[in-house]
């Protein structure tokens, strides 16, 4: 039997280096410490000394920038670690502990045991609220480890600083283990190497609490250059703010502004509008309650009553060419037209109650170009205006504005189509005639000059023919005042915006308006004191969405879920929200946010002032 050979395999020849390159530095030798001395209760790494700590407990709630005095102090450090729980160990055991707290609250009662009866039901009912909120995938638990750590020249200085340290975070309600023993490990979770050696010591947070821990939006936040409006209440620094900044720090102009009744929401658009003016912006309010006719007045500025009966007319129909963004200019009667359609529909919607057909709205849309195109309306900026010749006894010289269509003939128009006559019929009452006709004829005012300008519409009692007027008055604003003068810095204060989510197309309107106003070089600030209302429509949350700024200020228990849901809010905030004076209010602009306090003079507060009590 022959038995084969077996194939030796090649052995590759290994060639040595030289010792040329294992002389070259490594990055770890270039960054590691000349060695490190480790003590019971600090560690000293080359000539620096650090003792570390490691945070048992956390306040009941927490909010952005809770950890800011700490980062701000000198030689101190901060590490944290967060990983997320696996979502169904967490429901287990969120269950068991609800159980035995259950368990406990049972025998308690049965006991007459009744000192910790009330803290034992409600932990279970804060439990089962975050278990639900994890099955919903609402919420979700992360386990946290905090390290900090201060560093001195030398032990006695490190004493000292850990006293401070101690001090504030006592101050806190934090409460701090000494990492005893455990430097060394301590120091390697401290360090950004990734590694966390005292996970043993971890707690759990949830969504809003992780967020809190994040650096990114920073409670230190003020403009270069802007309105001063008030202090940091984190900081104590000014708080100077503008709008007008635009990318990167914000993506648009707009600001919303929602708080409970008294909480000083009109008083801080007030002094926005007012400190404003200094910089040349000029400011609209469409008021709904005349909340800013006094401030107007007193700064000169121009107060327009809109009443029944009133003899002020502003045109709905009125139309301005507008600049675009290469320079041209353009009438755009298609986006007018849009316009007057979701007029008519709120009108037919306020009155009958229904909505209109597809039908319906293409007649209203073939009927509104027949009223432009008569009068030779087009595209073309010139074809606004006719040129000087003597009409009648009226002689002028250069161009003159042609007259606009008016309800009026825009209804008689419509009643002559076969599905129009519906439309015109319920529309009668909104002619100069009728019990709604208060906007229509010819524009008889022509807005001045002046910083502070005021639609005043207290005198409107009715709900509905209030909304109505501030649609109007909107849309007239937008192209009397918003499109004028795009190089101008513009404001246009909607108070009691929720008014116009009451009906689809005032709310399409305004989120049109929205999305619109950066390009005019405007900033759209709504007010708005029911939030449930303002954003339990799309169109709401579209608005919300375009508001580069958001100003919480105390909120009613009704909206506070709402809120807190919308702009993903921490405890901490949400608690802040249900509790802060009047005046005080978070400030979240684009990436910052931070509370702070509304700060006006004394010489100031007898122009805005309102409350005859103070």
């Amino acid at each position: 039997m022959k038995i084969p050979f077996l194939k030796r395999k090649k052995v590759k020849k290994v060639v040595k280096e030289g010792k040329l390159f294992k002389n070259v530095p490594t990055i770890v030798e270039l960054v590691a410490p000349d060695g490190y001395h480790i003590d019971k209760n600090y560690i000293q790494v080359s000539k620096k000394y650090y003792k570390l700590y490691v945070i048992l407990d956390y306040p009941q709630s927490v909010y952005i920038g809770w950890l800011e005095d700490i980062k701000q102090m000198e030689n101190v450090d901060l590490s944290i670690h967060i990983f997320p729980g696996n979502r169904r160990d967490v429901i287990n055991q969120l269950t068991a502990k609800i159980t035995q707290y259950t368990s406990q609250a049972m025998i308690d009662e049965e006991k007459g045991n009744i000192y910790e009866l009330g803290i034992t039901k409600q932990a279970a009912q804060s439990l089962e609220k975050l278990r639900e909120d994890i099955q919903m995938n609402r919420d979700r638990l992360y386990y946290v480890t905090l390290v900090v750590g201060v560093s001195a020249e030398t032990p006695d200085e490190l004493e000292k600083n850990s006293k401070i340290l101690e001090e504030l975070l006592a101050g806190k309600s934090m409460r701090v283990r000494e990492a005893f023993l455990r430097q060394d490990q301590a120091f390697k979770t401290l360090a950004p190497i990734l590694e966390n050696n005292v996970e043993d010591l971890a707690r759990n947070f949830n969504n809003g609490a992780a967020i809190s821990l994040f650096p990114f939006a920073s409670p230190e936040f003020s403009h270069k250059k802007g309105i001063p409006l008030g202090v940091n209440l984190f900081t104590g620094s000014p708080l100077v703010f503008d709008n007008f900044i635009g990318p990167p720090k914000l993506s648009n102009y707009n600001v919303g502004i929602f708080a409970t009744s008294g909480a000083g929401k009109s008083f801080l658009v007030k002094l926005l509008s007012m400190r404003g003016a200094l910089f040349s912006i000029r400011t609209a309010f469409i008021d709904p309650d005349g909340e800013y006719a006094a401030l107007t007045k007193k700064v000169g500025g121009t107060n327009i009553d809109i009443k029944p009966d009133c003899r002020t007319i502003l045109n709905p129909f009125d139309i301005e060419e507008e600049e675009n963004e290469d320079g041209s200019r353009v009438v755009d009667i298609l986006q007018k037209v849009s316009e007057i359609k979701n007029l008519v529909g709120m009108m037919v919607e306020g009155v009958s109650k229904d909505r209109l057909n597809a039908v319906e709205l293409s007649v209203i849309e073939e009927t509104a170009m027949e009223e432009y195109r008569e009068r030779g309306i087009s595209r073309e900026p010139d074809s606004l205006y006719v040129e000087g010749v003597a009409d009648g006894d009226e002689v002028f010289v250069g161009k003159k504005k042609k007259e606009m269509p008016t309800l009026s003939s825009f209804t008689q128009r419509l009643s002559g189509k076969k599905d129009g006559e519906r439309i015109a019929t319920i529309l009668k009452p909104f002619l100069k005639d009728g019990t709604l006709g208060i906007f229509d004829g010819q524009t008889n005012i022509n807005l001045k000059d002046v910083p502070l300008i005021n639609f005043n519409i207290k005198e409107i009692r009715d709900e509905f023919l209030k909304t109505y007027a501030m649609y109007v008055i909107t849309n007239w604003v937008w192209e009397k005042f918003v499109k004028k003068n795009v190089r101008q810095k513009k404001r246009v204060v909607v108070d009691e915006a929720w008014m116009f989510m009451k009906y689809k197309d005032t709310a399409a309107f305004l989120e049109n308006m929205a999305r619109r106003a950066r390009k005019r070089n405007t900033s759209l600030t709504v007010a708005s004191q029911s939030f449930i209302e303002f954003s339990g429509s799309d169109e709401g949350k579209a608005v919300l969405t375009n508001l580069a700024t958001v100003v919480l200020m105390k909120q009613a228990k009704t909206d506070i879920d709402s809120v807190q849901e919308t702009f993903s809010l921490s405890g901490g905030e949400r608690d802040f929200l249900m509790s802060c004076g009047v005046g005080e209010a978070l400030f979240m602009a684009g990436a910052n946010k931070t509370a702070a306090k509304v700060v006006a003079s004394d010489y100031e507060r007898n122009f805005i002032e309102t409350n005859p009590n103070r």
